[in-house]
């Protein structure tokens, strides 16, 4: 049965049509405040206060990179969080992921948290 909100032709289109109303809302979500005055003192801060990390600083381009790399339709963490999420939120999520991460290298500390998964066992069939 086809929508009359969103005519679609396949499956396919309706995933597309979803995915592209996630991003929008993720974008506008967190990026709802427009004030980039302090972008450039904040990256600089981000480099100075980093120097204590054994020179092992990650960027912002680093986390950048790393976040459009994740899949999507994956399922979500302990912490209820999609990849979608962090991606569609990115770039300014990107900022302060970059600033806690650098921040787990200054300190050593990884919250107990952080370090939780989850594991889903699959079994393989092989056919003969």
């Amino acid at each position: 049965m086809r929508s009359r909100l969103f005519p679609a032709n396949s499956a396919s289109d309706c995933l597309r049509f979803a995915k592209f109303h996630w991003c929008i809302h993720f974008e506008q979500l967190y990026n709802s405040n427009a004030d980039t005055s302090m972008k450039d003192d904040l990256y600089n801060r981000i480099r100075v206060d980093c120097a204590s990390n054994n020179g092992f600083v990650i960027t912002v381009r680093d986390v950048m990179v790393a976040v459009c790399k994740l899949k999507d339709g994956k399922a979500t963490g302990p912490d209820g969080i999609s990849s979608e999420a962090i991606k569609y939120a990115c770039p300014r999520l990107s900022v302060h992921l970059c600033l806690l991460f650098n921040l787990f290298l200054k300190h050593g500390y990884l919250p107990e948290r952080f370090m939780q998964s989850i594991f889903v066992p699959l079994l393989n069939k092989k056919l003969s």
